[in-house]
């Protein structure tokens, strides 16, 4: 039997891999603007342009982290799909 055409394992494995760096990303990245935030909040005043940027971005960050679980589903969804494919022999010629 050849190679199918579709999504094999090893490119959902490399789908799953890339999740988790995002994930990983944007939760180094929320801790380290939380960090800076606390930073400049204390040194600089709460309402200064530093800080007020600084919570936007962390605002930003927290409104796509909440995208994550829908990936999560997304890439699942890939999973089961391609598990149902190649039991009946779709992706097969």
């Amino acid at each position: 039997m050849g190679k199918s055409g579709g999504m094999g394992l090893g490119m959902l494995s490399g789908a799953a891999l890339q999740f988790v760096v995002i994930a990983l990303v944007i939760a180094f990245g929320a801790m380290i603007l939380a960090e800076v935030d606390t930073t400049v909040t204390t040194d600089y005043g709460e309402n200064s342009t530093a800080a007020t940027s600084l919570d936007s971005g962390l605002e930003a960050i927290d409104n796509f982290a909440g995208w994550l679980p829908i990936l999560a589903l997304v890439i699942l969804g890939g999973v089961i799909l391609l598990i149902l494919f190649t039991s009946f022999g779709a992706g097969v010629r």
